[in-house]
């Protein structure tokens, strides 16, 4: 084992002494020979000379924001041109190995390459490298390196602009020989005009900061909206970094008074304005070096319109064969689906419609043209638009004297066939079929109550509107496939003693339609054909207390489609004719959210959520579940309050009532979450005819709501 003792006086002393301590004291028994004197060491062989071969330094003067981060920081070794550092040396930070000679030239300007480099994508400020001379040629040379920081007194950093120094030792290091070399980083304060705002000015002011939000909180101002910025030396696009004029490394601090005022009149909630004025204190001198003016604004924006990103159809009126539609914000939206949000928005003006394609006697004389339209105006509304493709200007105004321009395009279409007119219900009688049976033929024609006309009529009769009288009728059985060529209903024996639901079909020329249901009693007459009994399916609908509930639309579907509203007792029923068949029962009120609810139910379900009085049955627990989450939190709380101070107009997730199957028992009663339970009945041949259930009003946990149809 040979142990490498770094020769100095004092070192040679120390071992000197050592070694009489052991001979002497420590093994008094060994006996002092004399020895061969060996031959005098060639040290120009046994210790390398350490030359430093070349400095990649950067020649940067950086931020003194950046100070922190470079002290004694690794990141920052390596190559300026490269976003990769040297791996240190196990678990030393601040020992890493040299570069190796390469004769093909390495990184940066030096024949030498960094051999283990971590991508760390922080920029580099320099690397040192060094070949060691003589010796045996087996030096693995490494550096040790560490940070010494300066700082410059204030008239120092105002007569030189450095705010402070690091100087980096580097320490080439092999065997006992040892070079070492100081880089210097330079460090300077910024001067004001190097600072910027995360956005451009807005003469006067040096910041023009908006947010679209109706408030006059002031706390929703962000630092970094409002305060000046330099980026860093490190900063990149993949990683941004930057400092506030204000952060330690500058000798600057800030501070601000403001001027608020109201948009909209004395008192304003919705929005508030604030004239800003950011002062810069050098601490170094003692005075305020600047001012920036800022203009803050929190709410009253200029109205920002939401337009979808389909083109919307907007259908024509029946009566007339044009579409009209209402200049206002809640025209707007329900026609094309349009939103305007504004604090203070007030009205929609400039209104200019202009139609695609230039037609002139029905004939395309130019294409892709758009013509300004003469429209007919009268309380707000633009009537009289015939089926084509239109462009909509227009520009929506605040109270506050803000506006947007904006436009959007939209399609007049004639979307829905024309509607018939049945007679209500037709009685027939088997006639002789000349076979011991029965028949009887209706036409189509049979089933119409009044003739109608349509923009797409067959005519030739025409009304005062110039809309063709509609004469293409198809009739079918309800639940048999439509065909618009079949124009008669072929009834036999098999019919007797039934009511057949029947479909009137109505066409115009383009081969849409539209439809009416009667139905055809039919008799047998003189001819014998058998006796049938028809059969119901029926329920009622009732809330927990047995209170029957009126109004509810019940649908069956399935063999028989109809609906049906439950009448004062809460019930409801449905013919059936047909033997077997498979039929579903659902109910569905949909309206008034507010009925039955108010600030006593809030409590009842805030005790239920902190455990001091459970709601007793899981109808109540699904009433108070008003976001129809399957559970009952404060978000439910939080929905019902807002419903009832009239923030949301109806449940956002779920509706006004809901329905279970009476028969249905919950397997845990304290969860009725448990399992899906039944909203609706399933009735076939096996099954019971009758289809009871409970009603619900979500929100109502007193069971307060009123039950009859107009609520």
């Amino acid at each position: 084992m040979q142990v490498l003792i770094p020769r100095t006086d004092s070192n040679r002393s120390i071992f000197f002494f050592s070694v009489l301590f052991v001979l002497f004291f420590q093994i008094p028994q060994w006996t002092l020979t004399p020895i061969a004197t060996p031959p005098k060491e060639d040290r120009r062989r046994s210790e390398p000379v350490i030359v430093i071969h070349c400095l990649d330094w950067t020649t940067d003067t950086l931020s003194s924001y950046d100070l922190d981060f470079v002290l004694n920081n690794s990141l920052t070794l390596g190559n300026p041109d490269i976003l990769a550092s040297p791996k240190t040396i196990g678990t030393l930070p601040q020992t890493i190995p040299n570069g190796t000679w390469s004769e093909q030239g390495g990184t940066g300007p030096c024949n030498f390459a960094i051999k283990e480099v971590v991508e760390d994508s922080v920029r580099n400020l320099g690397f040192v490298y060094a070949r060691a001379i003589g010796g045996e040629g087996l030096c693995e040379m490494n550096f040790f390196w560490r940070d010494r920081v300066e700082y410059s007194t204030c008239a120092e950093m105002q007569s030189t602009g450095i705010y402070a120094r690091i100087y980096r030792r580097w320490s080439a290091i092999c065997f006992g020989a040892r070079k070492d070399t100081v880089q210097v980083i330079l460090f300077a304060r910024p001067e004001i005009k190097d600072f910027q705002f995360n956005a451009k000015s807005v003469a006067p002011f040096d910041r023009f900061v908006q947010y679209k939000i109706c408030s006059t909180d002031k706390h929703l101002i962000r630092k970094e909206d409002v305060t000046p910025y330099i980026h860093s030396y490190f900063h990149t696009e993949a990683y941004p970094k930057l400092y506030y004029i204000d952060q330690i490394g500058s000798k600057y601090s800030i501070r601000h008074t403001d001027q608020d005022y109201p948009f909209c009149g004395t008192v304003d909630t919705n929005g508030l304005r604030i004239l800003r004025e950011l002062y810069v204190f050098d601490s170094c001198t003692g005075s305020y070096l600047d001012t920036f003016r800022l203009h803050i604004r929190i709410g009253n924006f200029d109205p920002v319109v939401s337009i979808p990103s389909t083109i919307p159809d907007l259908p024509v009126d029946s009566m007339d064969c044009t579409a009209s539609f209402a200049v206002t914000h809640t025209g707007f939206k329900n026609a094309f689906g349009i939103e305007v949000s504004s604090c203070y928005f007030n009205f929609i003006s400039e209104v200019i419609v202009k139609a695609k394609d230039r037609y002139r006697d029905g004939v395309l004389i130019s294409e892709n043209t758009w013509d300004r339209v003469k429209y007919s105006t009268g309380n707000n509304i633009v009537s009289g638009l015939s089926p084509g493709q239109y462009r909509i200007l227009f520009t929506a105004v605040t109270a506050c004297y803000g506006y947007a321009r904006d436009s959007f395009d939209f399609v007049v279409k004639d979307k829905a066939g024309p509607k018939p007119i049945c007679v209500n219900g037709l009685s027939i009688t088997l006639q002789p079929d000349g076979q011991g049976g029965g028949k009887y033929s209706l036409q189509a024609t049979d089933f119409i109550a009044a003739g109608i006309y349509d923009c797409y009529g067959q005519g030739p009769d025409t009304n005062l509107n110039g809309q063709s009288l509609i004469t293409h009728y198809s009739v079918n059985r309800v639940g048999e496939k439509v065909d618009s060529s079949q124009k008669k209903l072929e009834l036999t024996c098999t019919d007797n003693s039934l009511i057949i639901l029947i479909e009137l079909h109505a066409w115009d020329t383009r081969g849409m339609s539209n439809h009416c249901i009667t139905y055809v009693e039919v008799m047998s007459g003189k001819i014998n054909c058998g006796i049938r009994e028809p059969s119901y399916i029926g329920g009622i609908i009732s809330t927990e207390g047995n209170q029957n509930v009126q109004g509810v639309t019940v649908t069956i579907s399935g063999s028989l489609s109809q609906t049906f509203t439950t009448t004062t007792n809460g019930g409801y029923s449905f013919l059936i004719f047909k033997s077997g068949g498979e039929y579903t029962i659902t109910p569905k009120l949909d309206k008034n959210p507010l009925n039955g609810v108010s600030t006593f139910d809030l409590l009842l379900i805030q005790k239920h959520i902190l455990g001091i009085q459970a709601l007793n049955s899981p109808y109540k627990m699904i009433a108070a579940d008003v976001n129809n989450s399957k559970s009952i939190s404060t978000l439910d709380l939080i929905q019902l309050r807002k419903l009832i101070l009239g923030l949301d107009l109806q449940f956002l997730n779920n509706t006004s009532w809901r329905f279970v199957d009476a028969a249905y028992i919950f397997p845990n009663p304290k969860n009725p979450w448990a399992e899906k339970f039944p909203e609706e009945v399933y009735i076939n041949k096996t099954t019971s005819r009758n289809g009871n259930f409970v009603a619900i009003k979500i929100g109502d946990i007193n069971a307060s709501a009123k039950i009859n149809t107009s609520e």
